[in-house]
């Protein structure tokens, strides 16, 4: 847009103060401003223009000016002369410039009267400026990207020539305001693509903590040391909430000095962005002056700036993860968005491992059960039917004494009794597999010294538990050791065998070796698999080592997880 012209007036005070205004000879413009900025780039290249140019067109005030792409009303100077020296760059609102008519039109001019139809320009006011000349800025596909453009307290009356090289320079300007919007937007997907694969190498490594089974607090201790991390935060937490209270149940701090208090248990409603996040389902934040002295851990940790995001399980709330800040700077403004990503994906990894660990929990049931119900046997064909038999065998001899060697019953009640007792001892060794008694009684050093002289070939015991230990341990124990020996006198010809155990680091070691034909495979029999399935449905492992002609090793790991069981 270009104004009616106006009469030609000196130049106020200011950069072109002291002399008349004249019309700038374009090709001298062209060359003065061409060397003034030559072999810049970037920012240097926009402070270099209108350092020259400002001069070159007799201006006060000479400026380029960036529309910004996500508010097409405002608009940043990328640099900006004003009377001799470079001006801080401002952002604007273009309403109420004639900065907003340039985005009409390739040139607006006003030649003069620019205080009267643009009152509410801060920088026209100011500095009292009475003329305008800009030139659009265009990208390579036409769109626009700001304006070129001078100002003076004097009249503004350019030349054809001027106008084309102000045009020749408004388009160079336009180039490097799009090579740094592209500039930009490459670091901006670069960055991002850095934060998106460092969210999926901490995933991957919660991941492989589940895929190990590793027990449910190690995956919730992991999530909260990548969470803080990841989020460059000083603490980090997961909160399990139960629709009333909440609980820290994993934490993680960058300073060994201070320490999430896992376990703490508190009301949400004294914990801002924790409840608002329950309460939205949505990431939220919580910065200096927001967190309340009723935030307990906030307040021991000496929290300034938090961000918490809900973490669902299986379409129900599960809880919420979150990290903050002790120091003056708060926690990046993307946080929330990143931290509610990783929650997300943070679920799934949960779920995981609870379905893991319900699973595995289901399997100690089931084997406890067996175990509990063979007790229940063992105890009811002691009690009962081996006890019957005991007694049915003190009758037949007492009948047999009575009756004396001459009657012709006595044989037939000798042959009884000695049935009675054969009875009896397959009874009992029918018991004996079922659950030992000894088993129960003394423990499983005891067992194993039982299974070790009931043997049919030397097995040495190196070494057995003196204490006892819980009843699913020492039963899963027995039975690896029973089942191993049984193999041993049934396909390894082997000419001995050696037992031994060891408690160490939270578990109980069991290995079986002998010295024959090997070949052994989990593969190749029920009974390793069988036993396998058992030690595994104790959180243990099972390990076969069996080279054909160098004997065979069967060793088991099996958990603690607990004290010692009450004799």
């Amino acid at each position: 847009m270009r104004s009616d012209g106006a009469k030609r007036r000196s130049v106020g005070s200011g950069g072109a103060a002291g002399r008349n205004s004249a019309e700038p000879v374009g090709g001298d413009l062209l060359w003065r401003v061409a060397e003034g900025t030559a072999g810049t780039v970037g920012e240097e290249f926009f402070e270099r223009l209108v350092e020259h140019l400002a001069p070159a067109m007799c201006a006060d005030v000479a400026f380029v000016a960036e529309v910004l792409p996500g508010d097409r009303d405002r608009a940043r100077h990328l640099a900006c002369w004003q009377r001799g020296r470079l001006a801080e760059p401002v952002e604007y609102c273009l309403a109420g410039t004639p900065c907003a008519q340039v985005g009409g039109s390739e040139l607006v001019w006003f030649a003069d009267g620019l205080l009267q139809r643009f009152p509410d320009d801060e920088m026209v006011v100011q500095l009292g400026l009475d003329s305008y000349l800009a030139v659009a800025l265009h990208s390579s596909d036409g769109a626009h990207l700001g304006h070129l453009g001078v100002l003076a307290a004097g009249s503004l009356r350019p030349d054809r020539e001027s106008l084309a090289a102000l045009r020749i320079f408004a388009a160079r300007a336009a180039a490097e305001v799009e090579r740094r919007r592209q500039d930009t937007a490459l670091r901006e997907r670069d960055v991002a693509h850095r934060a998106l694969a460092e969210e999926q190498a901490a995933l991957r490594r919660v991941a492989m903590l589940v895929a190990a089974e590793a027990p449910q607090r190690e995956v919730l201790d992991s999530v909260a040391r990548e969470v803080g991390l990841l989020l460059g935060a000083d603490v980090a937490s997961l909160v399990r909430w139960d629709g009333e209270r909440c609980e820290i149940v994993a934490g993680w701090s960058a300073s060994p000095t201070r320490q999430v208090p896992v376990g703490l248990v508190f009301d949400p409603d004294g914990a801002v962005a924790t409840k608002a996040a329950l309460g939205t389902g949505r990431p939220a934040r919580a910065d200096e002056g927001e967190l309340p002295r009723e935030d307990v851990a906030v307040h021991k940790l000496g929290v300034r700036s938090a961000v918490a995001a809900p973490i669902t399980v299986g379409r129900r709330p599960w809880g919420v993860v979150r990290a903050g800040r002790t120091g003056d700077a708060p926690l990046p403004i993307e946080s929330e968005r990143r931290l509610g990503d990783f929650a997300e994906l943070v679920a799934q990894a949960i779920a995981n491992a609870e379905a893991r660990d319900q699973l595995a929990a289901s399997r100690a049931r089931v084997v406890n059960a067996g175990d509990e119900a063979r007790r229940r046997i063992e105890r009811n064909l002691h009690d009962g039917a081996q006890q019957r038999l005991v007694s049915l065998a003190l009758m037949v001899r007492l009948a047999e004494r009575r009756l004396g060697g001459d009657s012709d019953a006595a044989p037939v009640l000798g042959q009884v009794a000695a049935e009675l007792a054969s009875t009896l001892e397959e009874l009992r060794e029918l018991a004996h597999g079922i659950h030992p008694a000894v088993l129960t009684s003394r423990g499983l050093g005891a067992a194993l010294e039982t299974l070790a002289g009931r043997a049919p070939l030397p097995v040495e015991l190196l070494a057995a538990p003196h204490e006892r230990l819980p009843e699913g341990v020492e039963a899963t124990a027995y039975y690896v050791v029973a089942e191993a020996l049984t193999n041993v006198a049934k396909y390894a010809r082997a000419s001995s065998a050696t037992v031994s155990t060891l408690l160490a680091n939270g578990q109980l070691h069991v290995e079986v070796c002998d010295d024959g034909i090997g070949g052994a495979s989990m593969a190749t029999g029920s009974g390793l698999r069988g036993l396998a399935d058992r030690v595994e449905a104790m959180r243990g492992t099972l390990r076969i080592e069996s080279t054909a002609g160098r004997g065979t090793t069967v060793a088991a790991s099996i958990p603690i997880e607990g004290t010692a069981a009450p004799i």
